[in-house]
């Protein structure tokens, strides 16, 4: 997936970044031998495939979730993540009894403890709470129970590369991006100032509207400019832009203006051409 040249700068990225030591967890000591039975257990490959499966296949079921399904259905799948709970809360268990207080200097080891504790509290509340699949925190949590699938990352080394990758070019993006909010922000503004009185509310409208797009304001100029980056609907709002009599008014400046062409078409060329391919070069 990367140049030699690339590998060799996420390398240095990585050397800058990550200048503390990894911690290791060594390998525990006891009389009677169980716990460095159990480290060997979490350590090998045959036990992080099978949690790596069970990670897997848990988010299938999430996603045979849906609104309205039958209660037969409904019932068959909460149990069945309730074994899944049960299979990674003893993952963690193990870890724990193997290392010991030692287990939390780990980062990927406290995502996981709070991703389980977060799966408890949410079979333990959709048992106890009449109608808690419908509860707005009955479903965040449901939500952040699929960010375990993140874990996956760690095991493929491909995927992992690309996610440094983009972790090392988190200072540069955020250079290109206030770059781009600033551009944003001057064709919002120029935007409302030009474009705010125009009248789209005609049958000659293609896009614009007085209700949800249009330059009436800041914020949905904002969300329009989102929407042209996309190069979608830019033409058309063009088109809305430059209306004439008499679907409009001289008198009473609701009428569009023909220079909109050179607004429109600066910004696709700026935004969704020069800082969108800026912003990839950098990643």
């Amino acid at each position: 997936f990367l140049t030699p040249e690339q590998r060799e700068w996420v390398e240095a990225q990585r050397a800058m970044l990550n200048l503390r030591p990894d911690v290791l967890l060594l390998r525990p000591r006891d009389a009677f031998g169980w716990r460095k039975k159990l480290d060997a257990l979490v350590r090998s490959n045959e036990f992080e495939y099978f949690i790596g499966a069970c990670i897997a296949v848990n988010v299938v079921v999430i996603g045979l979730e849906y609104d309205g399904m039958d209660d037969d259905m409904a019932t068959t799948l909460n149990w069945v993540n309730v074994a899944f709970v049960a299979v990674f809360t003893a993952e963690i268990l193990l870890k724990l009894l193997a290392h010991r207080t030692r287990f939390f200097l780990i980062g990927w080891n406290r995502f996981d403890f709070a991703i389980v504790v977060v799966s408890i509290v949410a079979v333990i509340v959709n048992f106890s709470v009449t109608n808690a699949p419908d509860l707005t925190f009955v479903r965040i949590l449901r939500f952040l129970r699929l960010l375990r699938i993140v874990r996956l990352i760690k095991k493929a080394r491909r995927v992992r590369v690309l996610v440094e990758t983009l972790w090392y070019s988190l200072p540069s993006i955020g250079n290109i991006a206030l770059l781009i909010v600033i551009v944003y922000v001057v064709f919002a503004v120029v935007g409302v100032q030009v474009f705010s009185n125009v009248d789209t509310s005609t049958e000659r409208s293609r896009f614009l509207d007085d209700q949800f797009f249009n330059f009436h304001s800041f914020l949905s100029t904002m969300q329009l400019l989102f929407i042209f980056t996309t190069n979608e609907k830019w033409s058309d709002a063009m088109y809305d832009t430059m209306v004439s009599e008499p679907y409009c008014s001289e008198a009473a400046g609701t009428c569009g203006s023909q220079a909109a062409p050179l607004y429109f078409m600066s910004f696709t060329v700026v935004a969704a051409f020069v800082m969108t391919n800026l912003f990839l070069a950098i990643i």
